[in-house]
């Protein structure tokens, strides 16, 4: 079985016990791999991956990167010895290096207040996007997902229906939030049913590209750095001050695992 066979194999079986964006990954990480040898799989030798991973780091990959392609190519010749494609694994002695990732950062009271002052000088869906995000710590996909009929007014809530591991959820939002957020449906003119909608396409949400614009101007313009993520961070940052308990925190982030919200 040749290569190519071998790795769409792979990403098919594959999808049966890990998610899309896993398999994706993987699968992507194996093709480079192949592609950059000029090899056959069973002529693939430990030396070939040792060079290949020394060729990521010479390009600047993230070592978190690194690591996330090498478990994707030794994934894949587990799989391919098991299957019988090949008669030994190349990467069965290729250790996956430990990664130290920096803890995420999360604003002061001062920096929301600076970015708040910011937004208030740009357009109403600029504030309602900031004021939604540091209320509820939702993601950003889960946001541009959510439509009008998703939020309860009268006990100030939003219903995220399909968050991340298809796992829906409610979360609260406050009296400023709800303030921003009718401000700015009151200055629409569309018809469009979502929560944020796409100025131009009056029928869509906003897309994720233009969420990203806006918030490489606002580190801009403030001089230090601030993500949809960082108000994700920042939220969890504030319960946690709280005295909040950490399930309670778990469930309003969507996490499904506890050791997340507990690095969050």
């Amino acid at each position: 079985m040749n290569s190519e066979t071998c790795r769409k194999q792979f990403a098919l079986d594959n999808l049966a016990r890990l998610d899309l964006k896993t398999v994706k990954n993987h699968n992507l990480a194996v093709k480079q791999f192949i592609e950059s040898t000029g090899k056959p799989i069973e002529e693939i030798s430990k030396q070939d991956i040792s060079y290949w991973i020394a060729g990521l780091e010479e390009k600047g990959c993230k070592p978190l990167t690194i690591r996330g392609k090498v478990k994707g190519v030794k994934m894949f010749f587990k799989y391919c010895l098991k299957e019988g494609f090949i008669s030994a694994d190349p990467a069965s002695e290729i250790r996956l290096q430990a990664v130290k990732e920096n803890p995420p950062s999360y604003l002061t009271i001062e920096e929301i207040s600076q970015l708040r002052k910011l937004v208030d000088e740009r357009l109403p869906v600029e504030r309602a996007i900031i004021e939604v995000l540091y209320a509820t710590g939702m993601r950003i996909s889960e946001l541009l997902s959510i439509k009008k009929e998703d939020i309860n007014w009268s006990e100030r809530t939003i219903r995220i229906p399909q968050g991340q591991q298809m796992k829906g959820r409610v979360v609260l939002f406050t009296q400023e939030c709800e303030s921003h957020l009718k401000a700015y449906l009151e200055s629409r003119t569309d018809d469009s049913p979502y929560l944020i909608a796409n100025s131009r396409r009056k029928s869509g949400p906003m897309d994720i590209s233009s969420i990203g614009t806006l918030f490489k101007t606002y580190s801009e313009k403030l001089g230090f750095r601030v993500t949809p993520h960082t108000l994700r961070y920042t939220f969890a940052a504030t319960l946690a001050q709280k005295g909040v308990p950490i399930e309670s925190i778990q469930y309003l982030l969507g996490h499904k695992n506890l050791q997340t919200t507990n690095y969050a």
